[in-house]
């Protein structure tokens, strides 16, 4: 039962896989005078970061080789560490993706218009993405790095 429940990140962290279909972001952006919507679903945003979706893709399975064969306490700091580092990246995609240009002619000097245009432009779907990514490393480092210490 301990060892189901110790997995239970792996489900965690494919949930962003799971809501890609859906709509990540919608705004309307100014470029060059010209109005153009940004309609992006999660496949959207993988075609055009592709080094994001491989190294997404390279972690799934780095967790699944460590969680199904023999446990290495140095591959498992390494692992937790890109884990933060892919949530951190996936956390400013946003901020990348729609950014203070286009949002606001003063750009980042109108921080409460770039704020709320921001949020406008965040969808469901990426926001559950978001806290599952964070779920996840939290559960990957309760259970295989703190629990797992405490029992040896």
């Amino acid at each position: 039962m301990k060892k189901n429940l110790s997995r239970l990140y792996l489900l965690f962290w494919l949930v962003p896989l799971v809501v890609s279909p859906f709509q990540w972001f919608s705004s309307i952006v100014q470029d060059v005078e010209i109005f153009r919507p940004i309609d992006g679903t999660g496949i959207l945003v993988a075609k055009n970061f592709g080094t994001l979706a491989v190294f997404y893709f390279l972690l799934l399975a780095a967790m699944l080789v460590s969680e199904f064969f023999q446990k290495n306490d140095v591959l498992q700091v390494v692992i937790i560490g890109l884990q933060i580092m892919f949530s951190t990246i996936f956390f400013m995609l946003p901020r990348i993706i729609i950014g203070p240009t286009g949002l606001a002619q003063s750009g980042m000097s109108d921080v409460d218009f770039y704020l709320k245009a921001l949020l406008l432009s965040i969808e469901p779907s990426y926001m559950i993405a978001l806290f599952s990514l964070v779920i996840s490393v939290f559960l990957y480092f309760t259970f295989n790095i703190c629990l797992r210490n405490k029992s040896v």
